[in-house]
């Protein structure tokens, strides 16, 4: 975790954690991607969209 100096607060999460994060939605799409750090560096991402099951 850290804090820009905008004060915005970043966290980094394995992709472990996103399922739990997402129980109440479904997920349409994955992706891994690569992303850059705010150092310019090259970081692996994951893109994902997921969205509220029917009522």
């Amino acid at each position: 975790m850290f804090e820009t100096s905008d004060g915005a607060v970043c966290r980094h999460h394995s992709a472990e954690w996103f399922p739990s994060l997402l129980a109440g939605f479904e997920t349409v799409d994955t992706r891994q991607i690569l992303v850059a750090t705010m150092n310019g560096h090259a970081s692996a991402g994951v893109q994902i969209l997921a969205r509220k099951p029917a009522a």
